[in-house]
């Protein structure tokens, strides 16, 4: 083989290998639904076709090729390179579909290349033109070169004109970065076509070669490092290299001078520590020479400062708006943005079985930013934040297809935010915090180094946060407490009043009753009293009747009565030895008849064994009297009433004195659990108030609601104590009721012996 062959063959095999590689690589890692990975998988693909066809060039396999189209076939792909090109940019910085106008334009143009060198239209070997000033000629392959080079040269300039608009009209830091890579990848793409185009191969392939690099990885890279980051960066490292060869030189120098004319000297070991010494101090002479190039152009903050500050300034905050406004304000600071926000992050249940969060904006730098309502769990961003718990740049969600369909809510949320930066703030158990960043006041993008401090800060966030938010949880706690108990003093207040109302009530309607009771009842008592009215039955029923009502009418006021002098504690009570068998027996002997016309059973049990008692025997009738009556009108026809009595030892602990125990039990309806300590109060009403009827001994008959009231007020003056039990209310089976009445055998102002 020719040598002078050797040298192209060892460029173009490996790049054809290294494209093939690429473009395989970039065909495993293509994402769904990405158009600009397919382009790129064909730019790749064309682009290792344009190798190999350099390289069969250098073999001689083109000869089988028609002789015009052999020698432009390697243009021809640039042609279709430079298409590619163009789409993908407008893929890149538009979105809107591939363009296939032009891609459709550059492969029309090849066409009508090719078939302008395979002389389809018969074109003379010498193309004559008349021009100003003479008559110029041009042979038939140059025009197709020229062709090429006009349809290159037009797809190259229309890309770098839409870039220029782009960069232009860039909402987005970001976006201009990208941009400024691109067209770095385009000026290296248009140099090494060139070169191709004039015949420098080697040369030109290895630029096409670097430029796909570029092109591969702007296209599947998010964060691209800022472009003035990485000239800060590529002259610290030249510098670091510059002054490690001069310290280098000087050390070597000065060694052969000081130590030259000694016989044990050996240039070769002396170079060998100056290396080893070079080797050690390299890395921190590059981090100093880093800081001296960013001190020098104003691009520096110090990092250990700006986190210590940070730390002290947001320790001992509990507020959650001050915290928002400081951290926000000293990350601003500390990287020169324009500003940022706090969001609080609220777990939250969206469904069954499903959860999501809520954002809630916090003041931050003076700027309150709208909440965003529901994220839920199966969201890319919650998956971000909250599963892989790493910062999200706009350039991701701009670029990413993971981004290209979102909710609505969300969408609206980012275009109403624009901002450059999420971090998102965490403890070792959920996720409570983001801080949302806008960009830098230079137009910088975040560097890598930037995310890493703004991670750091967001996790000294975390736990001043969490703090903020138990507070803030406190004080909300606190202050419902408050206006709970101001409003339960105001219902306290209102239930006193009407308390006072009701007893006012019961003390004037019982006074003013009383009056005109005593009329009628006089005047009925006359009537009575006349023989001749007596004698006619039809009269005689109606004032037998009128002396009932009245009489009915009486107990009711009494009871009235009863209830206002036991609220306003007047209630007095004419104690003496009473004998409780006596008394129970005296009022059974009253409700006799009624008990007879209900078919009922009185029983008592134990009442011959219990002791006299201290207490006012006309309270301890009524007391009696109502919850007999109570038994009776609640006892199903055929029932059973049993009064049973006990005698209570001090020992039982039931009361501080001996005292008695008497049950008045029946096989009734029964009482609700729920209600049986609403029984007591006044004017209660037990079952459907619509329904009521009154009677004195009726199955089921209502009364007035204050016969237990005046029970429960009469035993408490007394000392005692009354209650119920029941297992419920049924009107089928009849579980009974069992009323409890407790009284001491002597008042707290009685200490004589009363069994003397």
């Amino acid at each position: 083989m020719n040598d002078i062959l050797v040298l192209p063959l060892i460029l173009y095999v490996p790049l054809a290998v290294f494209y093939l590689a690429v473009t395989v690589s970039a065909y495993r890692r293509k994402r769904l639904h990405q158009a600009a990975d397919y382009f790129l998988i064909f730019y790749l693909a064309l682009s290792f076709v344009e190798m190999l066809v350099l390289t069969l060039a250098c073999l001689g396999i083109l000869e089988i090729f028609i002789p015009p189209v052999k020698g432009n076939l390697p243009r021809y792909e640039l042609l279709l390179l430079a298409g590619l090109f163009l789409n993908l940019s407008l893929l890149l910085f538009q979105k809107k579909g591939p363009g296939w106008t032009w891609l459709s334009l550059s492969l029309a143009w090849l066409l009508a290349v090719i078939l302008l060198d395979i002389n389809v239209f018969a074109l003379p070997n010498v193309l004559w033109f008349g021009l100003p000033g003479g008559v110029y000629g041009i042979y038939r392959q140059h025009l197709s070169l020229v062709a090429l080079l006009v349809g290159w040269g037009g797809l190259i300039i229309a890309t770098g004109i839409f870039l220029r608009k782009t960069h232009r009209t860039a909402r987005t830091v970001f976006i201009k970065n990208r941009v400024k890579y691109w067209a770095g990848a385009l000026v290296v793409f248009s140099g090494g076509s060139l070169l191709i185009f004039f015949q420098i191969e080697q040369v030109g392939s290895l630029l096409l070669f670097l430029a796909a690099l570029a092109i591969a990885y702007i296209v599947r890279t998010y964060r691209l490092p800022d472009l003035k980051v990485l000239a800060y960066k590529l002259i610290s490292a030249a510098l670091a290299g510059l002054l490690s060869l001069l310290l280098f030189t000087f050390g070597f120098l000065l060694g052969e001078r000081l130590l030259g004319g000694y016989s044990w000297y050996q240039p070769v070991l002396s170079s060998v520590a100056m290396a080893l010494m070079l080797l050690f101090s390299y890395n921190p002479l590059l981090e100093k020479t880093r800081e001296i190039v960013q001190i020098l152009t104003g691009e520096i903050y110090d990092r250990d400062r700006a986190l210590r500050e940070y730390s002290k300034s947001i320790s001992s905050i509990l507020e959650i708006d001050l915290l928002s406004t400081v951290a926000v304000g000293l990350i601003s600071e500390a990287l020169d943005l324009v500003g940022g926000a706090l969001f609080l992050v609220d777990e939250m249940e969206v469904g069954v079985g499903a959860s999501g969060w809520r954002l809630r904006g916090v003041k931050g730098m003076g700027d309150t930013l709208p909440n965003l309502d529901i994220l839920t769990e199966n969201n890319i961003f919650a998956r971000i934040f909250a599963g892989e718990q790493r910062p999200l740049t706009q350039a991701e969600i701009e670029l990413s297809p993971n981004f290209q369909t979102l909710p609505e809510n969300v969408a609206l949320w980012l275009h109403a935010l624009d901002v450059e930066v999420f971090i998102p703030i965490h403890t070792q158990s959920e996720w409570v915090g983001l801080f949302a960043l806008a960009p830098k006041h230079s137009g910088a993008s975040y560097s890598h180094e930037d995310l890493e401090l703004l991670e750091t800060f967001a996790d000294q966030t975390a736990v001043a946060l969490q703090n903020a938010r138990l507070v803030e949880s406190l004080t909300r706690v606190n202050n419902e407490f408050r206006n709970a108990y101001a409003a339960m003093e105001a219902v306290h207040e209102k239930l006193e009043r009407i308390e006072r109302t009701k007893s006012d009530f019961i003390s004037i309607a019982s006074h003013e009753l009383r009056t005109p009771l005593t009329v009628m009842n006089g005047y009925t008592q006359m009537l009575s009293s006349d023989d001749d009215l007596m004698e006619n039955s039809y009269y005689a029923e109606l004032i037998k009747g009128l002396l009932g009502g009245a009489e009915r009418l009486h107990e009711i006021i009494e009871s009235m009565l009863d209830v206002a002098k036991i609220d306003s504690r007047a209630l007095e009570l004419r104690t003496q030895p009473v004998s409780l068998d006596s008394v129970l027996q005296r009022i059974g002997r009253a409700f006799e008849s009624d008990i007879h016309s209900r078919e009922l059973s009185l029983v008592y049990e134990g009442l011959d064994d219990i002791p006299k008692i201290y207490g006012d025997p006309q309270s301890l009738e009524k007391v009696f009297s109502n919850l007999l009556s109570n038994a009776i009108k609640y006892t199903p026809n055929g029932g059973t009433i049993t009064i049973g009595g006990r005698y209570i030892p001090t020992s039982a602990g039931l009361l501080e004195w001996e005292g008695v125990e008497i049950v008045v039990s029946d096989t009734g309806i029964g009482i609700d659990p729920h209600v049986q300590q609403e029984i007591f109060t006044r004017f209660y009403q037990s079952g459907d108030v619509s329904l009521h009827s009154s009677g004195k001994t009726k199955f089921k008959a209502g009364g007035a609601g204050l016969g237990l009231a005046v029970v429960q007020g009469v035993v408490e003056a007394h000392g005692g104590r009354v209650w119920v039990e029941s297992l419920g209310r049924d009107e089928k089976n009849f579980p009974g009721s069992d009323f409890h009445i407790i009284l001491p055998l002597r008042q707290p102002a009685y200490d004589a012996d009363i069994f003397e």
